[in-house]
């Protein structure tokens, strides 16, 4: 049973995660790049990070650093919970004090698993080191104060997988150990096409741009969610599902998710996103710019890596190609070059054959 986990990141999700297990009795490291330091200063000062919401309490961490080598110090677990545009900065200055046999989480994976897998060079990865992503956070969290973080729901299920897939019975106890909600994915594939950021967070702020650039204050969910907005959403969700279908993977919908991971009751899925409880509780939380995550995130590193994968398997998606080039032209970036490719993922010459034989066992 893991001990010491170290957490790679102080945002929302790191907070959430590091006070979380600490409450659960593990000994956790909250380790925050230099640059930032500012982040943990009201960590340090505190000790630990106080959970407000549907989780309560005082998680004391047995360190905060801005030293990755104490972060890594005797770490049975490295949680690494970073924007995914961030996660090679974190992962390179890590690699040095990884152990064989460590395992090492991207939270969520965003395909980082094969972006870093293939851009580092598997030489420089030590050996049997175990790379696993998830699908999501535990978590749907904010912060709300300093070291306070406040969770409004937590998740009944999010898969994970290592890279390969063959090593998922090895590292499943030790995630669940940590969070019962972890469960076994097919493989890093379905794990990517599990993390509905892409469906909900992209065309809805693309298609609010004008609200976000003028700084009109809304609710993102309950006001930005129209039902017109969420037929897109739905159209992006079923290309989605016909290519989690072509790999042969039993994807529930958008609509079904929310019902199976939060409870939500039997409503359509333009109800459920604009009268959740867990989505509505923060109130004009829509972002504040063209350059926020769910945009400059979630269209380079969930987006475009979907349609890539679609591209090997021939499935059609113009709803989703539509978004991205309308993102691109708002911000004046092409995400189709600049974002997480097939390429980039070391997956372009690969056959639907040859990326499955890949993501489960392993290159040849």
């Amino acid at each position: 049973m893991p001990e010491r986990i170290a957490v790679l990141g102080a945002g929302n999700g790191g907070q959430a995660l590091s006070g979380h297990l600490a409450l659960k009795g593990f000994k956790v490291v909250l380790y925050e790049y230099p640059d930032f330091k500012e982040n943990i200063k009201p960590i340090l000062a505190r000790r630990g990070i106080e959970l407000e919401g549907v989780v309560e309490g005082f998680g004391e961490l047995q360190k905060v650093t801005t030293e990755i080598r104490e972060a890594l110090d005797r770490a049975d677990v490295v949680l690494i919970v970073v924007p995914a545009f961030a996660q090679k900065a974190f992962f390179e200055k890590a690699l040095s004090y990884m152990k064989t046999n460590q395992l090492a989480a991207f939270i969520p994976d965003n395909y980082g698993t094969l972006a870093l897998a293939y851009g580092l060079g598997e030489h420089r990865i030590p050996n049997n080191l175990v790379l696993v992503g998830t699908s999501s956070l535990p978590f749907a969290c904010r912060r709300t104060g300093a070291a306070k973080v406040k969770i409004t729901g937590v998740k009944t299920k999010v898969l994970a997988s290592a890279l390969p897939a063959r090593r998922n019975t090895e590292i499943i106890n030790s995630l669940q150990q940590l969070f019962a909600g972890f469960e076994p994915a097919a493989n890093v594939l379905e794990v990517g096409l599990n993390n509905l950021n892409m469906v909900i967070h992209c065309p809805t702020a693309i298609l609010n741009a004008g609200k976000i650039e003028t700084g009109e204050e809304f609710s993102f969910y309950r006001q930005g969610i129209t039902k017109s907005i969420c037929r897109v959403v739905e159209a992006i969700d079923n290309e989605r599902l016909r290519v989690s279908e072509c790999l042969g993977f039993r994807t529930l919908s958008a609509r079904d998710w929310q019902r199976s991971t939060y409870g939500a009751q039997d409503k359509t899925l333009f109800e459920i996103l604009t009268t959740s409880k867990v989505y509505g509780a923060f109130g004009s939380d829509a972002p504040k710019s063209l350059t926020h995550r769910y945009i400059t995130e979630d269209v380079p590193y969930a987006l475009v890596p979907f349609v890539s994968l679609a591209e090997i398997l021939q499935v059609p998606t113009p709803n989703s190609r539509a978004l991205i080039r309308i993102a691109s032209t708002l911000n004046q970036t092409d995400y189709l070059v600049e974002g997480r490719t097939a390429t980039r993922m070391g997956i372009a010459e690969l056959s639907r054959e040859s990326l499955l034989q890949y993501v489960n066992q392993g290159r040849m």
